[in-house]
This record gives C-alpha cells, structure tokens and sequence, in this order.
C-alpha cells in the first residue's frame, strides 16, 4: 500500500471526516496540520496545495474528501 500524507487542520470538518473514513477503514495514514505544524505548512506550501484536506498518495494529489476517487488510488 502506498503511503498516505493527508494535510489538515483542526478546525475543518471536511479534514474530519477524512480522517475517520480513514480509520473506519484501517488505512493508515500520515496526518500533517498545517496549522499546528510549522514544517507541515512549508511542506503544503512549497508543493502549491490549496485548502485542506489534500492527500498526497504516491505522486498523486487528491484535494477534498472524495471516497471513491481515494479508494482508487489507495488499492
């Protein structure tokens, strides 16, 4: 399985629900709050991401929550 970087914040209910589809599923993953997380930031920062959540799986780049097109690049 491929890794799982999901950038998020505390406050947004989309990041939320993102991450309890997640662990509902058992799919680990790698959360990084750019709010919280200063290199966290940097990171979202320099790859252009706009808004949370984005997941990065692979060299893939999902922005929102979208179960159907994760579990796509998930498997």
């Amino acid at each position: 399985m491929k890794q799982i970087i999901i950038y998020t914040t505390s406050k947004c209910k989309y990041s939320k629900m993102a991450k309890k589809f997640l662990d509902e599923n058992k799919i680990p993953y790698v959360e990084k709050d750019i709010n919280k997380d200063k290199t966290a930031k940097e990171e979202h920062s320099k790859l252009n991401l706009k808004g949370v959540p984005v997941f990065v799986i692979g060299n893939e780049v999902i922005w929102g929550f979208d179960k159907e097109k994760l579990l796509k690049f998930i498997k």
